[in-house]
């Protein structure tokens, strides 16, 4: 053969021989192989597929993180529309009921005493269960305005019942319910 047959020869023995070494060995004692194109290629292709996955992954993340960020803007919106129907709705029930107390005030101051002392009385004591039952001890402001309107009624239909003639011990019974109502309102709790 030649010179050139003889130098592939002893070559591709050399290059097998590394070959076998490395794998039974491993890359710790090897020698350089050069690798051919083709190993080349393959290698710069799958570092491209690995650079294009990593690249997919990173996209993926940060579509999930929008979402997320999203997501969690959308549950704020969510909240803050509820809150402010809540509210809303609080303010018309709030409303409702200022209303609703305006008129029972409105009532109340409307009411005209009888000529006679026993009519008068007969509306005190009707009155006196709604002043002694909840009327000092009530949290509600609303419920508080509207003991405080019965309260001064209750306070002229005692004066209306002393214009009447009635003495002061006929009228003490109902002067004791009003004091009674005035403490538990200044002290703000029942007995």
């Amino acid at each position: 053969m030649g010179k050139f047959g003889d130098s592939f020869k002893k070559q591709l023995g050399r290059d097998t021989g590394r070959f076998v070494s490395n794998l039974l060995f491993g890359d710790k004692h090897a020698a350089p192989v050069r690798v051919s194109s083709r190993e080349t290629k393959k290698q710069i292709e799958r570092e491209r597929m690995e650079a294009e996955a990593q690249i997919e992954r990173e996209r993926m993340e940060a579509e999930a993180r929008l979402n997320q960020q999203r997501l969690a803007a959308e549950c704020e919106l969510e909240q803050q529309r509820r809150r402010d129907q809540y509210n809303l709705e609080r303010q018309q029930l709030a409303q409702q009921a200022e209303a609703a107390t305006q008129a029972k005030i409105e009532e109340i101051a409307a009411v005209d005493f009888p000529d006679d002392s026993a009519g008068i009385i007969k509306l005190l004591d009707q009155w006196e269960v709604i002043l002694l039952s909840t009327g000092a001890d009530a949290n509600n402001a609303l419920a508080k305005k509207y003991h405080k309107a019965l309260a001064h009624k209750y306070q002229q239909g005692i004066e209306r019942l002393r214009w009447l003639g009635l003495d002061e011990q006929d009228v003490a019974r109902f002067r004791q319910i009003i004091d009674t109502y005035n403490r538990k309102s200044f002290w703000g709790r029942l007995y």
